[in-house]
């Protein structure tokens, strides 16, 4: 990221974290996977392990495989790893590749599709700054919105308004359509949709 940098070039390094968020890795011998750095369990937030144990001396996922049956070491994973951690691990099945490779974990398939990276940035699956989707409200609140005897410009307004659709200058910025987010009316840091609504003189 370059001060000055092009709205196209800020879009492609976004896209490019929202990569990183959805990337895992499928274990086959474990021989280039990090146990801790890597993302390779697919139940885990982040996709690495929740607790490192003191004085464990493993470091690849090689370590925790018995290479004479190609399944789990699971006396292994009990010294090395918390409870939650183990039993995380031992989930994760072996043998659907010879090697460790990357894949996408919005799919079963492991491919990446942009449907889905959409549909995750959408519903905030993805701590990207990114405009929290209707859903997160309670269902009582929307049948409420839905039921107030106003005229249809109304609704559609509120309905805008709670699916991030008004553009402020905060939303325009963070879909790299505006360079700049203060309020061009008072001066605040950000316009936010509550800022605009609820705010602003």
């Amino acid at each position: 990221m370059k001060r000055g940098a092009s709205h196209i070039w800020n879009a492609i390094l976004f896209g490019r974290d929202a990569l990183h968020k959805g990337l895992v890795k499928r274990i086959g011998d474990g021989s280039i996977t990090r146990i801790w750095d890597d993302p390779w369990i697919p139940s885990n937030p982040a996709f690495k392990p929740l607790v490192r144990l003191p004085d464990v001396d493993v470091n690849l996922v090689q370590d925790l495989i018995d290479q004479n049956f190609g399944k789990w070491d699971y006396d292994k994973l009990e010294e090395s790893f918390a409870p939650i951690d183990a039993q995380a691990i031992a989930g994760i099945p072996l043998g659907r590749c010879s090697v460790d490779v990357w894949a996408w974990s919005l799919e079963k398939s492991g491919t990446f599709s942009v449907r889905s990276a959409y549909r995750a940035l959408l519903s905030n699956r993805f701590d990207l700054s990114s405009p929290k989707s209707s859903n997160s409200l309670s269902n009582q609140c929307w049948k409420e919105l839905w039921k107030m005897q106003v005229p249809p410009k109304v609704h559609s307004f509120w309905w805008r308004v709670i699916n991030d659709f008004v553009p402020c200058r905060d939303i325009l910025k963070r879909r790299h359509m505006d360079e700049i987010s203060h309020c061009k009316i008072c001066g605040t840091d950000t316009e936010s949709i509550f800022h605009a609504v609820f705010e602003c003189s």
